[in-house]
């Protein structure tokens, strides 16, 4: 269950990929989506829409009664679910007003599992959401004790959602973001001639993809190669970025392309040498990553700069450049090495693509998550 008004996001390809393969294992899954009625969104058979008038407004009055739709909403799917029957719920997008007394034990048949991304906290203070944040610390501890299960995408997330529930004995397992490898194409790479190196920044941007590090290691750079960064998305961090771009007087070396995909997004990671993954996760307290485009980089065959430790990558993956985890920039004599020695070898793509295949895809993720729900309840699901 979750919302989202976007089923280009990375988090709808996230859920869709999620419940596709558990049907696939034998598990009879549906998304329960609540969506913007204002978004035209595919039909699948296991796909249900519970449409809803989009939320995007500065009046409180309204945002607040999108919030109590939500939460009638949450109330009458738990409702409907018996005791056969486990709700697994991403986190994402409830806020605490939107839990109804459904989700507590006591007033409830199904089970419920809950899936964590982040330290939900954290974030919200980087963003400025204040209010939410005061209700995850008055609420959170109460929510996260009235789940049966806990699943993280890293072992640093999975504790701490323990820790703050009232059982550090609560079911749990990390299993880290996958992909559909398959649903990606791999790339052409492009040969680098000493000369120009092409960057792609593909997000949907918030502070904590720590672009601004790039940015101003960049406007450290002045050696003989010239760089070329391609920032391809939306996001509330896109408007901050444009801005520094201006102040650095970055225009010449900095390409906006909007949002992109088919095609033109495979175009463009044929055209960059590397990409730019998340480089500021320490800002939502975060030491390990689990980030979903690291994971379509792999799939595609481009190696990558990180900012963050991946439990799903081996410490010295050749294919990915860690960075600390600082508010220092970036240093492009680095970038420019990482460029150098991954190039050398044209055969990196399906080197990575494989490795994606075997380790990343959902096909390999899913198993895990359905064997931990069969053992959580003791039954075949």
């Amino acid at each position: 269950m979750g919302y989202n008004s976007d089923y280009f996001s990375g988090v709808f390809k996230k859920t869709y990929a999620q419940v596709s393969f558990l049907n696939q294992l034998g598990l009879s899954t549906e998304i329960i989506m609540i969506g913007s009625n204002q978004i035209q969104y595919p039909h699948h058979k296991f796909l249900k829409i519970i449409e809803i008038n989009n939320p995007r407004s500065p009046n409180l009055i309204y945002r607040f009664n999108f919030y109590l739709k939500i939460r009638r909403i949450f109330s009458n799917i738990i409702s409907s679910l018996g005791t056969d029957d486990v709700l697994y719920c991403r986190t994402s997008f409830l806020l605490s007003i939107m839990y109804p007394k459904e989700y507590l034990r006591y007033f409830r048949k199904c089970k419920i599992v809950t899936e964590y991304n982040t330290i939900e906290i954290n974030e919200y203070l980087l963003n400025k959401s204040y209010l939410n944040a005061i209700l995850e610390f008055l609420f959170g501890r109460i929510i996260k004790n009235h789940s049966d299960a806990i699943v993280g995408v890293t072992n640093e997330i999975t504790q701490y959602q323990l820790h703050h529930s009232a059982s550090t004995l609560k079911p749990n397992i990390t299993i880290g973001n996958g992909i559909s490898v398959n649903s990606c194409i791999i790339r052409d790479c492009p040969a680098f001639d000493g000369n120009t190196i092409n960057l792609l920044c593909l997000a949907n941007f918030s502070r904590w993809h720590g672009y601004d590090r790039l940015l101003y290691g960049l406007s450290n750079y002045h050696g003989p190669v010239n760089i070329i960064i391609y920032f391809s998305g939306d996001g509330v961090e896109l408007p901050n970025i444009k801005k520094l771009v201006e102040t650095l007087k970055l225009e010449k070396k900095v390409i906006f392309t909007g949002f992109k995909s088919g095609i033109d997004l495979d175009n463009l990671f044929n055209n960059c040498h590397i990409a730019v993954g998340s480089l500021a996760l320490h800002r939502i307290g975060l030491n390990e990553a689990s980030i979903l485009k690291a994971r379509e980089y792999c799939a595609r065959g481009i190696p990558f700069v990180y900012g963050a430790k991946d439990p799903d990558f081996p410490l010295h993956f050749p294919y990915i450049l860690n960075i600390p985890a600082n508010e220092n920039p970036v240093e492009f004599e680095d970038i420019i090495n990482f460029v150098q020695t991954v190039c050398s070898n044209p055969g990196h793509p399906k080197i990575m693509r494989e490795y994606a295949l075997k380790y990343l895809d959902w096909s390999i993720k899913m198993k895990k998550l359905k064997f931990f729900l069969e053992q959580c309840f003791n039954k075949d699901l």
